[in-house]
């Protein structure tokens, strides 16, 4: 099976191409929208117009023909972080998050990036933050939506 990184900003020139590419991201990440709260605005709104600005990326691997893992990146003068970073199910444990993890620190120019997940989910992030060295910085009850709390790791909110 054949893995891709592609970066949606290399595609940015490229209007049909970037705007498939940016929905079928979408698609792969509606679970989102019930543990982040107006998740699908701020994607097709803040990261969209960000992208074009060249302060965000959207880094996606390919598995075979499948959208695999997809991150989203936040890259400005206040901050390096990743927002998001998802590998589907059916392909974790192929070495996907940890490409994804390693262009991401590439892209942003730093091994330690700010990033936030939310409780629930932090038992499955904790080997790839292990290994990459992550420190827990902070826990925020509420911060994204009510009832759940969202750990960082590498800084602060």
């Amino acid at each position: 099976m054949k893995k891709t990184t592609i970066s949606l900003v290399n595609c940015i020139d490229d209007y049909p191409l970037f705007d498939y590419y940016f929905d079928s991201i979408y698609m792969t990440l509606t679970q989102l929208d019930g543990e982040y709260p107006h998740f699908k605005n701020w994607y097709y709104q803040k990261v969209k117009q960000d992208l074009l600005k060249g302060e965000r990326n959207i880094l996606f691997n390919f598995y075979d023909d499948y959208i695999a893992g997809v991150a989203i990146l936040k890259n400005n003068l206040y901050e390096k972080k990743i927002c998001t970073l998802r590998v589907d199910e059916r392909f974790q444990k192929n070495g996907i998050g940890t490409s994804l993890m390693l262009n991401s620190f590439y892209y942003l120019n730093t091994q330690t990036p700010i990033i936030t997940v939310n409780s629930i989910k932090e038992r499955q992030f904790r080997p790839l933050f292990t290994r990459f060295g992550f420190e827990k910085a902070e826990e925020y009850q509420n911060y994204y939506s009510f009832g759940s709390k969202e750990i960082s790791y590498n800084g602060c909110l």
